[in-house]
């Protein structure tokens, strides 16, 4: 269905990605992802509130035309939609000017917390 010459798996080579911690942000730099016909670039922030914006741009693919999946909103409630193919600085602006000022997180008790959610994810799901 996204015109992928075959069936089989897409192995990953090689991903060289950078990130940093600051300021109450997770920021996310714009990294490339090459497979098969496509060619995207990922960028995106989010702070430690649960407010995110990531941005996968479609540089190249089989049908020609650049476009854009933009991933907002919160943790709980992500949005996906279709956009432009180049990362929106506004959008992140608009995380950023968002920033919790007090709050404390316990990294350990979250990190438990996501790990039981993924193993009972994994556990329910159908085999294949």
């Amino acid at each position: 269905m996204m015109l992928i010459p075959d069936s089989r798996d897409i192995h990953i080579r090689n991903m060289d990605v950078h990130a940093s911690v600051h300021d109450n942000l997770l920021e996310l730099y714009p990294f490339d992802f090459e497979f098969s016909n496509y060619k995207l670039r990922m960028a995106g922030l989010n702070n430690f509130d649960g407010l995110m914006y990531y941005h996968i741009g479609v540089d190249d693919n089989p049908l020609h035309f650049p476009f854009g999946i933009n991933i907002q909103g919160h943790y709980s409630d992500p949005q996906l939609r279709f956009g432009g193919a180049t990362y929106k600085e506004q959008r992140a602006f608009d995380i950023t000017s968002r920033i919790m000022t007090e709050k404390r997180v316990n990294f350990v008790k979250e990190l438990k917390h996501y790990l039981r959610e993924f193993v009972h994810k994994a556990a329910v799901s159908p085999d294949e």
